[in-house]
């Protein structure tokens, strides 16, 4: 499908192949014309890729960033396997601490990059992209001793 496939910025297998088009809530949003449905544009990717989806079935992501479509990063799963995944490379299922989201502003204030923050939390930039750029971004509470605990350093 070249209409779907123009929308992607396409990069090596092992890179994310970043939705170019609209997005909700971070995920690529495509207009199937044979449906006439919209659906999430990774789900599409993968159906194209591998064909049916099981019923019930997630299309996870291996590189945790919502807005990659490359079929190499993504797996049928379930919400169960998908946090499992997720914690075993990050070490978090998917909330912050308040004080993790301070020092991650106060890291990017300070002019680091964002990819290197990234490394120092085992996430994505996308990720810290999207901590940066919403106040709101949700945290659970963590308080100054707590935040002494942190290993990002």
């Amino acid at each position: 499908m070249k209409r779907f496939w123009d929308k992607v910025d396409i990069k090596g297998k092992d890179e994310c192949w970043e939705w170019k088009a609209g997005k909700s809530r971070s995920y690529g949003m495509f207009l199937n014309k044979e449906t006439g449905k919209v659906e999430t544009a990774h789900r599409f990717s993968y159906r194209l890729t591998y064909g049916k989806i099981e019923k019930g079935k997630l299309i996870c992501h291996k590189c945790d960033n919502r807005g990659c479509v490359n079929p190499n990063h993504l797996y049928q799963g379930d919400k169960g396997t998908n946090a499992a995944d997720c914690k075993g490379r990050t070490g978090r299922v998917s909330r912050w601490y308040k004080g993790e989201l301070w020092l991650i502003r106060h890291l990017h204030s300070k002019e680091i990059a964002q990819g290197a923050i990234a490394k120092m939390f085992k996430v994505s930039s996308t990720i810290i992209s999207r901590i940066v750029k919403d106040p709101n971004y949700s945290y659970k509470g963590m308080n100054r001793y707590q935040l002494r605990n942190l290993n990002v350093f």
